[in-house]
């Protein structure tokens, strides 16, 4: 996901050049690069019987630092401090030490004195942020990544966390703000771009996000995690065989890459072909709600009606809140079998606030369903008109992916489209078949649906 923990950050360099340090912080940097770690700390040890300068001291500590030495470094980055204690670098270095020794509340204190020294410390804002989120105080990580931004506009590390727990919180507005600004500061940032795709695919304006994802992949055409969202995206857009190619681009150098595995299953026009690539995703996670769904909907449409049940109440005993999945079952359920098994589950969750109303629109069209086929069309009518008037507030997303849906037919069939005039041409006339409500609509569906074409 692009999060850099704190043990990779860059830390900051001392000014004094490695010709004017004394010999023995001379032969320690020799003996680092050459591995032998003894003679570090022979030489260091030697230095610091020498009383050296505050800078010679934190040289020595980072120096410490890198080969994990974390309780020496403290010793000799405490002493620094003591010598220079308005110093927000070395306040900064002995809150990495203590952060590494584990000891996370005298790391905090030192970023936090390092801000009295330096409120604009965009490395312990960050820090800060990194020891509260790994504290689950998000909303204090955030605001501290947020200020390391500020403070650094070109702060990639901290753009990424920030993103990160933005995410998790369901900020979706903020991460485009936050990611507009990253990629104007850090233009070949990849992952900037990737986040902001991720935000503009979350609130349906899939032409910004596809332009994201396209971008970066143009900076990293090896990051896959962005073709495999830019699949999604083509998928939901109508654009297949553009889905299809990106999925098999991650596929080739992850065959077991789930998510692009359920976007070519999404994609592909063969039925069997389809389902052989979400019965490898339940090989692989047989857990995997998504695929289950998906798989169930297409033995639905297919008119493999007992296999369709199987993993639609499969899917239900993974996640009792898809709600579409009880909405499928209402059609192939004896309505006593159905409001046996789910009226409980629909009931609970109809009175659960955090399902949107769009869903319950859903969960009232299954038990109207149910209870129309068993002759209590006074509990249907009630459902129905409930149902009805959640859907009113239909989801933006579904309504602008419908709109993409349309638009693709209408590139395929315009509204002066004349198949008649076009017999030779085309392999396949369409044929448009249509009834009144309960007049045996489904029937007919469920019945064509089982022709092998």
């Amino acid at each position: 996901d692009g999060t850099q923990e704190l043990t990779n950050l860059q830390r900051l360099k001392p000014t004094m050049s490695i010709n004017e340090l004394p010999k023995y912080l001379k032969r320690a940097e020799t003996a680092r690069k050459r591995g032998d770690i003894n003679g570090v700390l022979h030489n260091l040890n030697k230095l610091n019987k020498k009383a050296p300068p505050a800078e010679l001291l934190y040289k020595a500590g980072t120096m410490l630092m890198e080969i994990k030495q974390f309780t020496k470094a403290i010793s000799f980055l405490t002493k620094a401090t003591e010598k220079n204690s308005q110093s927000a670098t070395i306040q900064y270095a002995l809150g990495n030490a203590y952060y590494f020794n584990q000891e996370v509340e005298s790391a905090a204190t030192c970023y936090q004195q390092a801000l009295s020294i330096d409120p604009k410390h965009a490395e312990s804002l960050h820090n800060l942020g990194i020891i509260n989120r790994d504290q689950g105080l998000r909303e204090q990580a955030i605001t501290n990544f947020v200020a390391a931004v500020d403070s650094n506009p070109q702060y990639q590390q901290a753009y990424h966390n920030l993103f990160n727990e933005l995410n998790l919180s369901g900020q979706t507005d903020l991460i485009i703000q936050y990611g507009l600004r990253a990629i104007e500061h850090l233009p070949q940032d990849h992952l900037s771009f990737w986040h902001l795709g991720n935000s503009y695919t979350h609130k349906a304006n899939f032409k910004e996000a596809i332009d994201c994802y396209q971008k970066s992949i143009q900076i990293n055409s090896k990051f896959l995690d962005a073709h495999s969202n830019l699949a999604i995206v083509l998928e939901t857009t109508g654009n297949q065989q553009q889905a299809i190619d990106h999925c098999k681009i991650v596929l080739k150098q992850v065959p077991n890459h789930l998510s692009a595995l359920k976007t070519m299953a999404a994609c592909v026009e063969n039925p069997q072909e389809s389902k052989g690539i979400y019965d490898k995703v339940l090989t692989l996670a047989p857990n995997d709600v998504t695929a289950t769904f998906n798989l169930a909907t297409l033995l639905h449409r297919i008119g493999d009606f007992d296999a369709a049940i199987t993993y639609y109440i499969r899917t239900l005993e993974l996640s009792p809140g898809v709600v579409e999945a009880y909405d499928n079952l209402s059609k192939l359920l004896s309505p006593e079998q159905f409001q046996r098994q789910y009226e409980q589950s629909i009931l609970s969750l109809l009175e659960d606030n955090s399902v949107s109303d769009e869903n319950k629109g859903h969960l009232y069209f299954s038990m109207a369903r149910a209870f129309d086929k068993s002759d209590n069309y006074s509990e249907a009518l009630r459902c129905y008109t409930q149902a009805n008037k959640l859907r009113r507030c239909e989801n933006i997303s579904e309504r602008i992916s419908s709109s993409f849906y349309l638009k693709h037919i209408l590139e395929h069939y315009p509204l002066d489209y004349r198949p008649d005039l076009k017999m030779e041409e085309a392999s396949h006339i369409p044929i448009f078949i249509i009834g009144m409500p309960r007049s045996g609509t489904t029937l007919m569906e469920q019945v064509l649906c089982t022709h092998d074409e």
